[in-house]
């Protein structure tokens, strides 16, 4: 199954509107719920036919900076940030899903060559303390998966 994962940050105002434009557009969603979700949880999952989209709002300083380094590309005739995929590993680090896991692993093959490490370690740095674990791991798929500078 695909995934993507946004980070977005709507106006509550707006919030309605955009969902019940999504489920005319075929989005499978139960507006109320997602609206009840999204205030009290800050993170929604809805389907498109196969593919699962997971929305989180920016609620981390973290999220803030990764955003600040996107980049902005033309999606569908709109403009969204995309996230480098330095950003998208320290988003997926905080999260450490299962999936995230994967994800950080496959980000690390694919961009091997050209991966900002020192943002990843910046950013990850004032949760290196409180979850060593995570730590740990991410330091031995960066040594696995990325070649010495």
């Amino acid at each position: 199954m695909a995934c993507a994962d946004f980070i977005i940050q709507v106006p509550a105002l707006s919030f309605p509107g955009l969902l019940e434009d999504l489920a005319a557009d075929g989005f499978e969603i139960d507006v109320l719920d997602i609206i009840r979700r999204w205030s009290a949880d800050r993170f929604v999952v809805f389907y498109l036919g196969p593919v699962r989209i997971d929305w989180m709002q920016p609620i981390l300083p973290i999220y803030s900076r990764v955003l600040q380094g996107a980049t902005n590309e033309a999606w569908f005739g709109s403009h969204l940030k995309v996230a480098t995929a330095a950003g998208l590993i320290v988003t997926k680090m905080v999260a450490f899903r299962l999936q995230d896991q994967t994800d950080i692993e496959s980000l690390l093959i694919a961009n091997r060559d050209e991966i900002d490490l020192d943002f990843i370690l910046t950013e990850w740095a004032p949760f290196a303390d409180t979850e060593p674990e995570r730590t740990a791991w991410l330091t031995g798929m960066i040594a696995k998966h990325v070649p010495k500078r």
